[in-house]
């Protein structure tokens, strides 16, 4: 008899949870007096809340699906926070958190579109201030909105709205159902429009506009519609506040970075209606203030390069990165000092096997990562002689 072929068989598991992070959001989602973190970790959600003695781990839940965009909201009925997830993929889900210490699925869905070419600035996701609506920038020229109702239901009626710039650098809205759209024209110039979004699929253009706008990010600065509509234009050397007061032209104030050199800002983080903290491309942390007319910028100190930050109480500040560890800091008068790290691998850029697992060599440096079954011991009993054990 022939002996049967030799097949090789593979074994994948994962070596380790993804360590990156690339989004996080802070508000009171596992109660309404609580201040929660969410972290979204390439294809994990990580749930922390805020302690006197730092931030406690509450869940560590597994998505199926690389989180591109990652939201809180709190409907006008609600108590607490809800929370609103898009993958790489175009799918959605929106998660509350019961009272049984549970993540509870309250909407999902796809919104892809047959048709359009994917942004190059990848997937935008803003909600407004009322939790009325989302706005989800996937495709050039598109816009898509999902209505929300009083109770966070998501509505089944979504809709397309067009958007005649091709090339969007940013969205956020800056009033009462009023969109600020940042974009760059053919010529690499950028600019920054208003728009009213109606029910009929129809974006209404408004009063506050500016050209030739030195801006990467749009942060909008809330208000009721009427004499708070605003944002910052943040730019490689400026900072640009708009204000539109009803009936009246848009006003600007401007403000540099100092010493003249052109600084790309990553991300930012809201502290308090008049201030905002600002994190760049080299790792500069910087505070932000806005109230009045007047815009003034402070480099209060370095940290890890930064792709997310939340503040969350008392000066404290977290640093989510994807190109090195991520930190929990705490501003103050010596600047920014470092209260915990949470180790991230990434970006791996070369690796070796070992015996015990890989060695690789990151953002953060060299390190050693073990892998494989592990055992730990629960209990001890000294017995003498045994040969079996079974269950009983």
């Amino acid at each position: 008899m022939d002996a049967l072929p030799s097949r090789g068989h593979s074994y994948v598991v994962t070596a380790h949870k993804p360590t990156a992070v690339g989004q996080c959001a802070v508000g009171n989602f596992t109660g309404h007096t609580s201040t929660d973190l969410i972290i979204a970790k390439s294809t994990r959600l990580e749930i922390h809340t805020l302690t006197p003695s730092g931030l406690e781990a509450r869940l560590d839940v597994p998505i199926y699906g690389r989180i591109s965009a990652l939201r809180l909201f709190k409907p006008k009925t609600k108590s607490q926070s809800m929370l609103f997830l898009l993958t790489e993929r175009y799918k959605f889900c929106v998660l509350e958190y019961n009272n049984e210490g549970k993540l509870v699925t309250v909407a999902n869905g796809d919104v892809e579109d047959t048709i359009g070419r994917p942004a190059e600035c990848g997937h935008l996701c803003v909600i407004d201030e009322e939790a009325t609506m989302i706005g989800l920038h996937m495709y050039d020229g598109h816009l898509k909105i999902i209505p929300i109702d009083e109770d966070g239901a998501i509505s089944e009626q979504a809709f397309n709205v067009r958007l005649d710039e091709l090339k969007v650098i940013d969205l956020a809205f800056v009033g009462k159902g009023t969109l600020g759209v940042l974009h760059e024209d053919t010529k690499g110039a950028r600019h920054l429009k208003t728009c009213k979004v109606s029910k009929g699929g129809v974006l209404q253009e408004c009063a506050m506009k500016v050209a030739n706008v030195d801006g990467g990010m749009v942060l909008g600065l809330g208000g009721d519609g009427d004499d708070d509509d605003g944002c910052l234009v943040v730019g490689k050397q400026v900072v640009t506040k708009l204000s539109c007061p009803a009936g009246s032209p848009a006003t600007t104030a401007s403000y540099g970075y100092g010493d003249g050199h052109a600084v790309m800002m990553k991300t930012w983080a809201r502290v308090n209606d008049t201030t905002v903290l600002l994190g760049d491309s080299a790792g500069g942390l910087y505070v932000c203030e806005h109230g009045g007319a007047d815009v003034r910028v402070q480099r209060v100190g370095s940290t890890s390069v930064p792709s997310a930050l939340a503040y969350l109480d008392s000066g404290v500040v977290f640093v989510g990165s994807v190109l090195g560890d991520s930190q929990l800091v705490r501003i103050g008068g010596q600047g920014v000092n470092v209260v915990d790290e949470m180790v991230n691998l990434g970006p791996i850029v070369d690796f070796i096997c070992v015996e015990s697992g890989l060695v690789v060599c990151g953002g953060s440096g060299i390190r050693n990562v073990r892998f494989g079954v592990g055992i730990t011991e629960l209990g001890a009993a000294p017995l003498s002689g045994a040969r079996r054990v079974w269950g009983v």
